[in-house]
């Protein structure tokens, strides 16, 4: 017979969960700063009068799945069909707030929004990297 105490079951549980428990926080925190890294700034003076939006300087983001996002003053706002689907879950607000309608349709009654397709395509290419 051994000489060393053997190990309770329960004690060797909590022994092999702390590895497992170190592993997730480390991975979370990679997601965290790479959900933070994958963003970028776009402005007014990038886009001139087809800038479209109210505010002068927006950040892009896009996590997987593709829920692209813009964000203006510290405020969210869901980009795409499937950021607005989870918007309210996460505290988004709407894309609408700070979206310009066409300048030749202000005033009309009539809401035609500016094209905000390159910024998808930008927030897209921030989801593939």
């Amino acid at each position: 017979m051994s000489s060393e105490k053997q190990k309770e079951p329960n004690e060797m549980a909590f022994i092999s969960s702390k590895p497992l428990a170190a592993l997730i926080l480390i991975a979370a925190a990679i997601r965290v700063a790479q959900a933070s890294a994958d963003t970028v700034t776009v402005n007014k003076a990038e886009y001139g009068e087809k800038w479209p939006f109210t505010v002068t300087q927006v950040e892009l983001a896009c996590e997987i799945p593709p829920l692209m996002t813009v964000t203006a003053n510290g405020k969210t706002y869901a980009l795409n069909g499937s950021a607005r689907s989870h918007a309210k879950e996460h505290g988004w607000a709407q894309l609408e707030e700070i979206w310009r309608i066409e300048p030749e349709y202000e005033g009309t009654g009539t809401v035609i929004r500016m094209d905000i397709s390159d910024l998808n395509e930008r927030a897209v290419e921030l989801c593939t990297k």
